[in-house]
């Protein structure tokens, strides 16, 4: 299984303060601190941002075309965000977003290279399949074109702390996605996993959220990838 945080795929994640350059590689994720009121630059070193997605309503954003740089800020009351950005010829990226109290910055990414598959694997096939759940969960995050739910269960059963809805579904080649609507029920802050959530489907390939940090009350949204099983 591919475990995601958020689009963290194959693994990689590496924390980073603001202020300095981050070495990335294409599919990997990386944490990072901006400021929750001012806007933050991110750049490509060598190359051009052509596009950077979110989920709908947590992001702000301004495009240098010019210059391949594109500044974001949160909106109001978003602290923890995922962010994914795209080069014309270096890659992939995700971006851990927190945002806090603090003046704005910027971030010159420099990319490294390529997240390498397991060696096992096939790594055309591989790469292929990578990419496949990569643009998959881009459109579940950005509401790209769900089909309809048809006769499927709305509310998910789960754990007694948490509220489940099941809000889109979408088809691809060789995978199925779901996009779910997780409420915090309870009295008590919770702290969640991707691997948690490997409970909702026997045939699970990636696992994204965009908080995993809930208070009483509070929402997010939760990606699941599956596998489309063969009938024999």
């Amino acid at each position: 299984m591919i475990k995601i945080s958020g689009l963290c795929l194959l693994g990689v994640s590496l924390a980073v303060q603001a202020g300095q350059e981050i070495k990335v590689m294409d599919g990997g994720s990386y944490d990072m601190t901006v400021s929750d009121h001012e806007p933050t630059r991110l750049g490509v070193r060598g190359d051009k941002i052509v596009r950077v997605i979110s989920a709908r309503g947590s992001l702000d954003q301004w495009a240098d075309k010019d210059a391949g740089e594109v500044y974001i800020t949160p909106r109001p009351g978003v602290k923890d965000l995922e962010v994914y950005v795209k080069s014309a010829q270096s890659g992939t990226f995700t971006l851990h977003v927190h945002a806090e109290a603090r003046e704005g910055d910027g971030f010159l990414l420099v990319a490294q290279g390529h997240v390498l598959p397991p060696l096992t694997s096939k790594p055309g096939k591989e790469r292929a399949h990578v990419q496949a759940i990569k643009s998959l969960i881009i459109r579940m995050a950005t509401d790209v074109k769900p089909v309809s739910l048809g006769e499927r269960p709305a509310v998910i059963p789960l754990w007694k702390e948490v509220h489940l809805v099941l809000k889109h579904h979408y088809i691809d080649t060789n995978s199925v996605g779901d996009v779910y609507e997780l409420t915090n029920i309870s009295s008590a802050r919770i702290v969640m996993t991707e691997s948690e959530f490997q409970s909702l489907g026997p045939h699970i390939l990636a696992v994204a959220v965009d908080a995993r940090e809930l208070e009483p009350g509070q929402s997010t949204k939760l990606y699941i990838v599956q596998e489309v099983a063969n009938e024999s």
